[in-house]
């Protein structure tokens, strides 16, 4: 069970990190995430290329990641 100050931090640690994200990163990151918006539309609506739009969720995903496990690498040495 996770206490109550862990989940905090979490908590915390999450908001940081969407903080840190660029505008792009942010609304992408949320819009494939909850409204489930495909790619194609998203390039469309933001009048980039699909590519640009992958980077930008990917960068987004390992904003997070990083936040959320400070020493993430370590989940792939075992």
């Amino acid at each position: 069970m996770t206490s109550r100050f862990s989940q905090w931090r979490r908590v915390r640690r999450a908001e940081r990190a969407i903080r840190q994200m660029s505008y792009l990163e942010r609304d992408i990151f949320f819009a494939v995430r909850h409204d489930t918006a495909s790619y194609e539309q998203l390039a469309t609506q933001h009048g980039v290329s699909v590519s640009d739009v992958q980077n930008a969720f990917a960068n987004a995903l390992y904003r997070l990641t990083v936040a959320m496990h400070p020493r993430w690498w370590q989940i792939w040495l075992w």
